[in-house]
């Protein structure tokens, strides 16, 4: 019926909309859109945010109910559906993520990996985190890294050689130049230097040892890290870093270990056969047990020890670092090097090596895809953690600023509930009894009394005059004084409001909802100007009352016959006076509650923006990062 008298209404348009949304749900939607051009934005949001929902296109439906509840904060409907669009997305987790199978664990961790990527660049208080996730991403579908790390002089590179099955980390390097080698797979055999600088060197197989072995103390601070490149199968699912020992580097070369610390997914532990489980050791494995990572002890060099020594020694290793290391092996690296080089398995056997690399393959490479999405879970809990902390420190003063801005509504309310009425009546009934005592005084001086039995008092038109000034002018600065200090009282409500509006809408969550403070200031300006009408109306009512025959009446029916005592002249003027209550402090009192009214109505709107915010806030945000961070789990 709408539309039939005006085919543009946007009312009817989104009624349309809603009515025709399961038969033609294109034609719904081209209805809706329509509505919204024609201005109706909040019915026309509604419309289309109640048809994405169904359609479950939650992140349109997201988007059109927010803007459904800008036009219309205190709407139950839009917010309920806002929610169950929250929730609904929130609930969509995979299940997969939870699933023992490879395959779905993978999906439901790229799934997972994708929405917090997606939570965080949405979000202006999160989006610098957005960086981190595409790190984590990235390295995702890298091989897995795993860190070879130890004292000096543990054998590290030894072992990295012999784990790959050829020499390729340089050997024998002094401890002060020694750099940071990562092992990764190329086509061809090649190195890349890469210096701290930012420039890059590219050099020959043949000439990496020299140049390693050639760097001095100043050459080797000025490397950041060296690639080895190498046609290796291994390689191209496992990266390996090749540390210097942990006792002898240089504080840029420690910094740059650290890091890799932290890039890393596991680490393997050389302890060395002679001096295995030092006090540095145990600090070093605590700082990478903190990381969570997963580590496999090494005891290396065992070639030298008896076999009765060597199971003194891992008894110590076991008892001492059992918690740190998932579990710790024994290798002779350099005998097993050797065997591999000239093909021996009879010394490849006897140096242990087989069951080391054995128990590698079980522990770390055959997993590395779990152990590289178990890694990354954890840098995305901890991404994941630093989001919740921001989001919980964000929510604490929205909803603070909710509820002081409700305890400013029932402030308001309270007040008006005290009429200016009754406030200022008993005022000015004294001041009243003291004008017209001074009116009557005033008649007694001027009135010259008649000087025979049947004579009559008589007065100037000049006395008239004088009256009629000294009355209005009296009432009139009676009444200025009431609306003054009605005046003052508003300008003292806004200025708290204003102040505690300022004080609770800052930061990043609610400093876009300053302009209410601005909205207050207009309105208490606003509220103003209308008190000064209420004021400007009873000036004009006491001089058209005054000088429209009050006086005059005075003068020509009760002055005549009045006896001149003080008393009866007073209660003569009073008989017919100004009416204060009727034309002064009713109109005051209805002003003061439209403007309570005016007021309060102002700070329930700004209560309905911020809830809607901390809904987004806690509904939008915390809880899809609590599902994330469970799914992560």
């Amino acid at each position: 019926a709408l539309l039939a008298e005006r085919a543009d209404d946007g009312l009817g348009l989104a009624g349309a909309a809603m009515a025709c949304r399961a038969e033609s749900p294109e034609q719904a939607l081209d209805l809706a859109a329509r509505a919204v051009t024609a201005g109706e934005t909040f019915a026309g949001r509604l419309a289309l945010g109640t048809m994405e929902l169904e359609r479950g296109h939650l992140r349109e439906a997201q988007v059109a109910l927010r803007a459904a509840l800008r036009a219309k904060p205190r709407s139950p409907r839009a917010r309920a559906l806002l929610l169950r669009a929250y929730r609904e997305q929130a609930a969509g987790t995979a299940a997969a993520a939870a699933s023992d199978d490879e395959t779905s664990a993978e999906r439901g961790f790229v799934a997972s990996l994708r929405r917090l990527s997606g939570l965080l660049s949405s979000r202006p208080l999160l989006e610098d985190l957005s960086p981190a996730v595409a790190r984590v991403q990235a390295d995702v579908d890298r091989p897995l890294l795993v860190a070879v790390m130890g004292e000096f002089n543990s054998g590290k590179s030894t072992f990295v050689n012999a784990l790959i099955g050829e020499e390729i980390a340089p050997m024998g390097v002094r401890p002060t130049t020694a750099t940071i080698n990562v092992l990764k797979y190329g086509a061809e055999r090649a190195a890349r230097v890469i210096y701290r600088d930012d420039r890059e060197e590219t050099l020959g197989w043949d000439d990496v040892g020299p140049f390693l072995r050639g760097l001095d103390n100043s050459a080797a601070r000025a490397v950041h890290v060296v690639e080895l490149l190498y046609p290796a199968e291994e390689l191209l699912r496992v990266n390996v870093v090749d540390t210097p020992g942990l006792n002898s580097m240089i504080d840029e070369h420690e910094q740059t270990a650290r890091e890799y610390i932290e890039q890393a997914d596991a680490i393997i532990w050389l302890f060395s056969a002679q001096q295995a489980g030092k006090d540095s050791e145990q600090a070093a494995l605590e700082l990478i047990e903190r990381q969570k990572l997963k580590t496999v002890g090494v005891l290396n060099k065992v070639d030298h020890l008896s076999e009765q020594d060597l199971a003194q020694v891992l008894r110590h290793l076991e008892q001492g670092f059992g918690a740190l290391c998932e579990t710790i092996a024994a290798v002779a690296a350099r005998p097993a090097l050797d065997a591999l080089t000239h093909g021996d398995q009879a010394a490849l056997d006897k140096s242990r090596f087989p069951a080391l690399r054995a128990l590698l393959e079980e522990r770390i490479f055959s997993r590395s895809r779990r152990i590289k999405r178990e890694a990354s879970a954890r840098k995305l809990a901890g991404i994941c953690a630093e989001a919740r902390r921001r989001l919980e420190a964000a929510l604490q003063p929205v909803a603070d600023a909710r509820e002081q801005v409700a305890t400013l509504e029932q402030t308001l309310r309270d007040a008006r509930a005290l009429d200016a009425r009754i406030r200022e009546r008993e005022a000015l009934d004294g001041a009243l009894d003291r004008l017209y005592r001074e009116a009557a005084h005033e008649v007694l001086e001027f009135v010259r009394p008649r000087r025979w039995y049947f004579g009559q008092h008589r007065a100037s038109r000049a006395d008239r005059d004088f009256l009629i000034e000294l009355l209005e002018e009296r009432l009139v600065t009676l009444a200025d004084g009431v609306v003054g200090r009605t005046r003052a009282d508003l300008l003292a409500q806004g200025r708290t409001l204003q102040s505690a509006l300022a004080r609770h809408l800052t930061g990043r969550a609610l400093g876009a909802l300053s302009h209410h403070t601005e909205r207050v200031a207009a309105l208490v300006s606003e509220r103003r100007a209308l008190l000064e009408q209420v004021a400007a109306r009873f000036r004009a009512y006491v001089r058209g009352f005054l000088a429209g025959g009050r006086v005059d009446h005075f003068f020509e029916h009760q002055l005549p016959k009045l006896e001149l005592e003080l008393k009866p002249a007073e209660r003569a003027l009073r008989e017919r006076e100004v009416d204060v209550d009727l034309e002064l402090l009713v109109p005051l009192s209805e002003w003061h509650e439209a403007t309570t009214a005016a007021l309060v109505a102002a700070l329930v709107a700004l209560r309905e923006v911020i809830a809607v915010l901390e809904l987004e806030l806690d509904e939008a945000a915390l809880a899809p990062l609590h599902e994330l961070e469970q799914a992560l789990r």
